[in-house]
């Protein structure tokens, strides 16, 4: 008789079958994200910056201070459509802290100036 060994890391689950190692990738779930109607003022370089929040964050605005973006399998998709809808828009550092990007390299041109969407 075979026993299987699983390890999940992250999306991936490994299966160990008798020596032979199988892989299987399963997809993040979706979760919805918001972004605020008003831009925070950005500290390193005065602009002004849209912060994208999961529907659970501790510092998600009141109804009346966000937009619902929609339901996305990462904040990268919910950040990038952000810009599209708002303008520069950032992750927030609590629920979103992958995204986030304070003295980030993506979020900088080759100046070292903040670059938009």
């Amino acid at each position: 008789m075979r026993t299987a060994k699983q390890i999940r890391l992250g999306g991936i689950v490994e299966a160990e079958v008798g020596g032979s190692v199988t892989l299987s990738v399963t997809k993040a779930p979706l979760v919805t994200y918001y972004v605020n109607k008003y831009p925070m003022l950005w500290s390193d370089d005065e602009s002004l910056v849209y912060k994208v929040h999961t529907k659970g964050c501790s510092h998600l605005p009141g109804w009346w201070r966000r937009k619902r973006l929609g339901k996305f399998r990462s904040c990268r998709l919910a950040v990038a459509k952000a810009c599209l809808v708002r303008g520069p828009a950032d992750g927030c550092y609590f629920c979103c802290r992958e995204c986030y990007a304070i003295s980030d390299h993506r979020l900088k041109g080759a100046s070292g100036q903040r670059r938009s969407c």
